[in-house]
Parts: C-alpha cells; sequence; structure tokens
C-alpha cells in the first residue's frame, strides 16, 4: 500500500504532498489540474517509464533543473529526473541499473489511451505484453532485450552487400532459440488473462463474450527450416520479416473482431476488463495484488457497468481512481474513500 506520495517540479507541480494510506484513494477536480500526473508519478516509480511520454523535459517543471519523485510505500521509492538522464533508489540506494528499479512496486494502470490496445496497431499491444510481462519476470525483461539484440545484429547483416552466411545461421539460431522463450512467455500470458477475462467482461458489459488469440508469425517447431527458405526474400528486403517482433494478438468480442465491430464504448470495456484481468494475473502469478491506477474510468460508463465495476474494486488492497465529478459516483465506493480534492 502506498502510505504517501511527494512530488517536485514534477510536470505543473511545484511541491506536493499528500496522504493516501487507504485502500481506495479518489483523485476528484477539474481537468489539468493533476490529477493524471499524480498516477503517472506511480507509474514511473513502478515501471521507470511515463505510460504518457517518451521525453523526460515534459515530465519536468519549465525551468527547473530536475524533478523528483517520493512514494512511501513498503519501501521508499525514489525517482530523479534531469534533462538528459533518470535515476531511482529504493530505501535510500540508487539502483545501478533500469532493471533493478523496475517491478518492484507493482502496478496496473488504465487510461483513455488504453483503447489503443483495441484499436491499435499491432506494435501498440506487443509493447502491452512486453511491458506487462516484463513487470512480472524480470527474467522476461533480459530476454527481451538480449533477444532484441540479436534481432538487431542479423538485420545488420541483412543490410550488407555480402552477407556472411555462416554468421548469418550463427545468428540465426541465437534469435530462434531467444525469441522462443519469448512467444512461448506470451503464449502463456494470454492464456492466463483468457482464464479471467469472461467473468470480468460478461460482469462489465451484462454479458458480452470476450477472447484475445495470440498471432504468431513464425512456427517455433519449423523456426529453422522457415528462415531458410526466406532467406532471398529477407536479403531482398534487408530486414528480418518473421518473428516476435512481427507477432500481433487479436480481441474477438461476441466471436467478432473487436477492432472492426466494437462500438467506442464497448472498446472501453474491453480495455478496462483487460486491466482488470491482469490484476488477478498478478495476484496469481506474484500472491499479491498490484496497486492499481484508474485514469477516469467512469467516463462513459452507464450506472450499471459502473456498478458492476465496482463489484470489483472493493475487495482490492489499493485502487487509485480519477474523476472530475463525485456526481453519479456510486455510493458504495465513496463510503469507503479516501477523497483528495486537486
Amino acid at each position: 500500500m502506498i502510505k504517501s506520495i511527494s512530488l517536485s517540479n514534477f510536470r505543473k507541480f511545484d511541491k506536493l504532498n499528500i496522504e493516501t494510506n487507504k485502500n481506495l484513494v479518489i483523485l476528484v477536480g477539474s481537468n489539468a489540474v493533476g490529477k493524471t500526473t499524480v498516477l503517472e508519478s506511480i507509474y514511473l516509480a513502478s515501471t521507470f517509464k511515463s505510460h504518457r511520454t517518451n521525453d523526460l523535459s515534459d515530465l519536468i517543471k519549465e525551468g527547473k533543473p530536475y524533478a523528483k519523485i517520493f512514494i512511501n510505500s513498503d519501501h521508499k521509492y525514489e525517482v530523479i529526473l534531469s534533462q538528459n538522464k533518470k535515476k531511482g533508489l529504493i530505501d535510500g540506494i540508487e539502483q545501478k541499473k533500469a532493471s533493478d528499479f523496475v517491478a518492484n512496486l507493482h502496478t496496473v494502470i488504465f487510461s483513455p489511451s488504453d483503447l489503443s490496445i483495441v484499436s491499435g496497431s499491432p506494435s501498440v499491444r506487443r509493447h502491452f505484453l512486453d511491458i506487462e510481462l516484463s513487470m512480472l519476470n524480470k527474467k522476461y525483461l533480459d530476454c527481451l532485450s538480449k533477444t532484441k539484440y540479436f534481432l538487431k545484429q542479423r538485420n545488420e547483416l541483412l543490410k550488407k552487400d555480402n552477407i556472411d552466411l555462416k554468421m548469418l545461421e550463427v545468428l540465426t539460431n541465437q534469435f530462434i532459440e531467444s525469441q522462443s522463450l519469448i512467444i512461448r512467455s506470451r503464449l502463456k500470458f494470454i492464456n492466463l488473462l483468457n482464464q479471467k477475462l469472461n467473468l470480468i467482461h460478461e460482469t462489465i458489459s451484462n454479458g458480452e463474450k470476450l477472447e484475445l488469440k495470440y498471432i504468431s508469425t513464425i512456427d517455433l517447431d519449423k523456426a529453422k527450416e522457415i528462415y531458410k527458405l526466406q532467406l532471398k526474400k529477407e536479403m531482398f528486403l534487408k530486414t528480418t520479416t518473421l518473428g516476435f517482433h512481427r507477432d500481433d494478438f487479436e480481441i474477438y468480442l461476441n466471436d467478432h473482431l473487436a477492432n472492426a465491430y466494437a462500438s467506442q464504448g464497448q472498446m472501453r470495456n474491453i480495455a478496462i476488463s483487460i486491466k482488470i484481468a491482469l490484476v488477478m494475473v498478478y495476484e496469481q502469478y506474484l500472491g499479491k495484488y498490484p496497486i492499481l491506477l484508474l485514469d477516469d474510468v467512469f467516463s462513459e460508463l452507464d450506472d450499471s457497468r459502473q456498478s458492476n465495476l465496482v463489484k470489483f474494486l472493493l475487495d482490492k488492497p489499493q485502487t487509485f481512481i480519477t474523476t472530475t465529478t463525485l456526481d453519479g459516483v456510486y455510493s458504495e465506493l465513496l463510503s469507503k474513500a479516501l477523497v483528495i480534492k486537486l
């Protein structure tokens, strides 16, 4: 549980200190007062990344040399940002590698941009898989880094006019072995999500059926043979055409492809369901619930769906919710919440 949050020169805040020592925290205020910024700070202390930008300078208040996040939870997590670097500390000790800092404070975040998991490109869904699997298992993060290195080396070799075919074979075999761990982990993860998803989505959406299907571009059992058959094409295109970096997963709503069939409201329900299912996967995989961060989650949800969503929130260890108004927020939720006005 996060007991308190302190921000210095982060986004629009010169200073912000809030106590959050309760299972349910609702941040309420008009648009652009910094509600999402608070969630962003928690997520950054968890993943060492922002879910809103890749540019560190966006996170530092204009005219200030640095920004600082301090999260008091089971440990003390600190992130210090300057214009060209960031560092993370746990209990006052700087973590030399990003992978040592990542995934000590576990979080799952929903924001309106997560509708792109349904409607966006395959790269968005691959990014979702890689981020969440890296949080669940640091070995995945290490393997992902190694596999991307082999892919980069293989692509650089394919760009040469005179290719060393023996070196290409060595790199291809290393790439196959490494990416097989990535793909098998993704498949297992999708299966775990599916085990949780239907009950959640049927409840939130009043009966709709939801399923995820992983789409692999390579048959791992025949990978060596396939890459040999692809060699001429890849030499012509000068890039690796098949593999973990081209994979995707499809989302089916009532047995139809959701990105072609679902309305905006249905896409929102799907994204929320996936994130709540993810919370349950965390609990199964790690033996503890992550902190759930819900940004503007009640927007476009009618009373029935809001009531159904609340059923999944009341028994979780800690949830942060942002909203512009408390009007219409489920009364049972309000009765158990710490409400912070920004």
